[in-house]
C-alpha cells in the first residue's frame, strides 16, 4: 500500500503536500530538540557526579560520551555491548585532570 502512496504522491494537491511536509520537518525538529535537551540534562546529572564538576575537559568527555552519535559506533558498528561502551567511554572522563 505504501508503495500506491509514494507512486501518486503526485497527485496530492500542492498546498496538502506542502502542509504535510511542514509538519514533517517541524516534528523531526521537535524530536531532535528533545533527544537535545534529555542529553543535556543527563550530562548535567552525570558531571555532578564526578569531583571538579565545573571542568569544562570533563565536561566534555561526558557529553561526548552521552551523545549517540558516540554509542551508535561503538555498539552497532564496533560490536561492543552496552556494558562495554560504557566502560570504555568512563576511562576518558575519569582521567580528565590526571597528570600523565
Amino acid at each position: 500500500m505504501l508503495t500506491l502512496v509514494v507512486r501518486d504522491q503526485h497527485a496530492v494537491p500542492a498546498p496538502v503536500r506542502e502542509a504535510r511536509e511542514a509538519r514533517e520537518v517541524r516534528e523531526a525538529r521537535e524530536a531532535r530538540e528533545a533527544r537535545e535537551e534529555t542529553t543535556r540534562q543527563d550530562v548535567e546529572m552525570l558531571t555532578g557526579a564526578w569531583p571538579e564538576a565545573g571542568d569544562p575537559a570533563r565536561r566534555a568527555a561526558i557529553g561526548h560520551a552521552a551523545a549517540f552519535s558516540t554509542w551508535r559506533p561503538l555498539c552497532r558498528e564496533q560490536g561492543l555491548t552496552d556494558r562495554e561502551a560504557v566502560e570504555l567511554m568512563v576511562a576518558p572522563a575519569g582521567a580528565v585532570g590526571v597528570e600523565c
